[in-house]
């Protein structure tokens, strides 16, 4: 049982052993590139060979190379001698008949060489493709990435809308609240102006009566002098008629006289009520012109600061409606260019935001043309290959 074991390797050792002689020989002539897709085809080598045989940093060397790949496949046996002279059949044939000393067979050479044309297309077909998925999934990439950045900036800006869309709200409770304290303010005005009419209708209503007081006054003066002067004119008259009975009845002197200092007595009686009558008329008058000096220009002067201080008042309170108009004019100005203000700055933004869209867009155009690109280059590349390969076979 284990003799056939034993005489299968002894014959490796020895088909391995006639190749040897011509190792220098194979290594001096040999290029691995050449060889291995066919090797690997015959699943002789595999990935790992291959990384060993031209990534080892040790390994550096075209010969060395080919020493490693002849080590590699006398570890393989007989198959792998199988395949080393089928490789060197096709591609080194001066070798394969210097080694075998036989002819290659042409038939045998130009099927593999079918086969090995077939394998390179597949190849690069694969390859092609690979190429292609790589170039469309980084323009997918760059796309998403793209589109990642425009919602977030879109989450920004919807952020920054809210918080600015806050502080509008507070500024417009703000305004109501001035708006209300302005419209007290005006109602307060309107009421400190109706007081201050009543107040001057009061005062014109004591000056009516002041007024007529004085009248009063000056009213029984004038009835007293108008009683003693028809006073006088009865006692005139009177005086009269006596000297007229005196003169008609012609008494005797002795009444004449009694009856002259009697009517001398009551006349100087009468005069002196007279007198006494014109001084307190004097003194009526006086004591009316004291009480009218007295009395009236105190209401006068008292009604001409009253008016001054009206006037006064009316004139500050038209002053600060003014100034609140005024105000109230500049304050809508200002919130007018405001919003002109915010309304450019909303239309600047998103003439920004769709120049950011569009730029996007045109990036993400751009990935994928370079993408495209990249297939056609690919896509020549492989057809030149082609091309060259047909050329040579």
């Amino acid at each position: 049982k284990n003799d056939g074991p034993e005489k299968k390797k002894s014959d490796d050792d020895e088909c391995w052993a006639q190749l040897e002689d011509y190792r220098l020989l194979l290594i001096k002539n040999i290029e691995p590139s050449r060889i291995t897709p066919y090797l690997r085809q015959c699943k002789v080598l595999n990935g790992e060979d291959e990384e060993q045989i031209f990534n080892d940093p040790n390994v550096f060397i075209r010969r060395q190379k080919v020493g490693v790949l002849l080590d590699i496949l006398q570890r393989t046996g007989h198959k792998g001698y199988v395949a080393f002279l089928e490789s060197l059949e096709l591609d080194y044939p001066q070798l394969y008949l210097k080694i075998t000393g036989k002819e290659p067979a042409r038939a045998f050479s130009i099927l593999v060489g079918e086969f090995y044309i077939l394998y390179q297309q597949l190849s690069a077909g694969g390859a092609r493709r690979w190429t292609t998925r790589r170039a469309s999934s980084r323009c997918a990439n760059h796309e998403l990435r793209k589109q990642r950045e425009r919602v977030l900036r879109m989450r920004e800006e919807r952020d920054r809308l809210w918080e600015k869309a806050r502080a509008l709200k507070e500024e417009n409770y703000g305004l109501l609240h001035e708006l209300t304290r302005l419209s007290e303010e005006k109602n307060g005005a309107f009421m400190s102006n109706r007081d201050l009419q009543l107040e001057i209708e009061k005062l014109k209503h004591c000056l009516m009566n002041a007024e007529s007081d004085s009248k009063i006054h000056r009213k029984p003066s004038q009835d007293m002098v108008w009683s003693l002067q028809r006073e006088n004119d009865l006692l005139t008259s009177r005086i009269q008629e006596l000297e007229n009975s005196i003169q008609h009845d012609r008494v005797s002197i002795q009444e004449l006289e009694d009856y002259k200092q009697h009517a001398q007595a009551k006349h100087q009686e009468l005069v002196n009520n007279l007198y006494a009558l014109r001084r307190n008329l004097q003194e009526a008058e006086q004591l009316r012109d004291k009480a009218r000096k007295d009395h009236l220009p105190d209401t006068q002067e008292g009604l001409k600061m009253y008016r001054a201080r009206m006037e006064e008042i009316l004139k500050q309170m038209d002053e600060v409606i003014r100034e609140r108009d005024k105000a109230i004019a500049t304050r809508e100005e200002y919130h007018q260019e405001n919003s002109r203000n915010l309304q450019d700055k909303d239309k600047y933004r998103k003439q920004i935001r769709e120049l950011g869209e569009k730029c996007d867009e045109l990036q993400v155009q751009l990935f994928r043309t370079e993408g495209e690109v990249l297939a056609l280059q690919t896509k020549l590349k492989n057809c030149a290959h082609q091309v060259c390969r047909i050329y040579y076979a």
